[in-house]
């Protein structure tokens, strides 16, 4: 992140970490990965009132154990597009 604004950060993710100082940042985009756990909350929650939804911008193979989880108790998850999900409640979840 600081990197695209300019910054000179070297060794990102191993022991040694290298700043060199810089005159000025610039603004730059970024966007935050979705929660995961509100995700689940969401899931879980068109679950127990047997609702429908989609959830949009969540990668699916961020929650693919969740969603393994959730589906052997009976809660209907498919996929939407690249980046959703659709959640359709049951009547009747396993335990």
């Amino acid at each position: 992140f600081l990197n695209s604004m300019g910054a000179q950060i070297i060794g990102a993710g191993t022991p040694n970490i290298r700043i060199i100082g810089v005159e000025k940042l610039s603004a730059t985009d970024y966007q935050v990965m979705p929660s995961r756990l509100e995700t689940n909350f969401f899931i879980a929650a068109a679950a127990i009132t047997n609702g429908e939804i989609t959830i949009l911008k969540i990668n699916p193979n961020l929650i693919d154990r969740s969603i393994k989880i959730m589906s052997q108790i009976g809660i209907k998850i498919s996929k939407y597009n690249k980046d959703g999900l659709i959640v359709k409640g049951e009547d009747s979840l396993r335990t």
